[in-house]
């Protein structure tokens, strides 16, 4: 019920954009998605031995992976050491997260990689796969029908366990000497963002309370999270800097989570050109990911503007823009804190 309630009170904010009483009420429909029913017949893994980690070691070469193993052994992986030497020592490691429904191979999972490897911005690209764990698989031979919202309840029951092993992952990284916590940037979209502040948490819990140095949540998702469940959320204790930015507020994303630096694109609700009513929200929740994409390449800076001011009091504070702040990668840690107003086209 309180889901539903946030649910309903943010999208009283931003139904003036809507141009219809009919679409403001299917937008209200949409967002109870996960209590409706659907034949499928799905189910998730539960082995944390099928979070897998995939090295893109090489800048410009999108294609060439390594996976990384879990175990090491006196400063050497067992199993798998081609993967850890190809590992730059030095460098800044991006663990990159997925959202619900997708794995390794997607392709906004392969964007976000891409992006980065294309950049002048030298690092260790590491997609985190947990595809088995957020991805539901028909069984062979079934058919019973299962609820929706189950499907992505199962994915959320594994948010923990997933995080745990990246945590476990993160804490193996450091004590054998392949990087500092000061190095490693978890970088997760929707579903992805409380998975990595779970491994955060679970990073600091098995290392005396140090930290990893930053979190990104892209639009950290709001179905059976949002206000309700704030112990199981994304965080500003789970990294040293932990900041976001909100594309689909109230709908699939949860405008309650907020890091040290809050980045509202638009506003944080609704993104110019999304038809949100036929995507079920995912045009504008997926534009987190496009904008940080777009950042690598070229700067957005935002204002340090509350986002739901009234029309001419934004105005007035976009026009003197307090304290610019960079969205994206090139965000200025620790000194950008508080909320920021992003004003970006579609695409970005």
């Amino acid at each position: 019920m309180a889901q539903r309630l946030f649910l309903i009170r943010s999208f009283s904010k931003f139904k003036r954009k809507l141009s219809s009483l009919n679409q403001y009420l299917a937008l209200i429909i949409i967002g109870l998605f996960y209590i409706i029913e659907f034949s499928f017949t799905l189910e998730v893994s539960r082995d944390p031995n099928d979070v897998r980690f995939y090295l893109y070691p090489l800048q410009g070469d999108p294609l060439g992976k390594v996976e990384l193993s879990m175990e090491l052994k006196n400063n050497l992986p067992v199993g798998d050491a081609e993967g850890w030497r190809l590992f730059k020592r030095d460098h800044v490691a991006v663990l990159m997260i997925h959202d619900f429904g997708l794995d390794l191979d997607s392709y906004e999972a392969q964007l976000l990689k891409d992006a980065y490897l294309n950049s002048n911005i030298d690092g260790n690209y590491i997609i985190v796969d947990w595809g088995r764990h957020a991805t539901p698989q028909q069984q062979p031979g079934e058919t019973k029908p299962v609820n929706a919202k189950e499907d992505y309840q199962k994915a959320v029951d594994n948010v923990s366990m997933v995080g745990d092993r990246i945590g476990n992952f993160m804490v193996n990284m450091v004590k054998n000497g392949f990087i500092s916590s000061t190095l490693i940037h978890l970088l997760g979209h929707g579903l992805g963002a409380h998975v990595a502040g779970r491994a955060g948490d679970t990073f600091q819990r098995l290392r005396g309370g140090s930290q990893i140095w930053r979190i990104t949540g892209l639009d950290p998702a709001a179905p059976l999270f949002g206000i309700s469940n704030p112990a199981r959320k994304l965080n500003r204790k789970d990294a040293y800097f932990v900041d976001t930015i909100h594309t689909d507020g109230g709908f699939q994303g949860d405008l309650s989570v907020h890091g040290h630096a809050d980045f509202y694109v638009n506003g944080g609700l609704h993104q110019p050109g999304c038809d949100d009513v036929n995507t079920l929200g995912l045009c504008s929740h997926n534009y987190a990911q496009q904008i940080y994409i777009a950042a690598i390449q070229k700067p957005f800076v935002g204002c340090n503007c509350p986002p739901l001011l009234e029309e001419s009091e934004l105005n007035d504070c976009l026009a003197q823009c307090p304290n610019p702040a960079y969205l994206g990668p090139y965000v200025l840690i620790p000194t950008t804190t508080g909320p920021y107003y992003v004003v970006a086209d579609n695409p970005p």
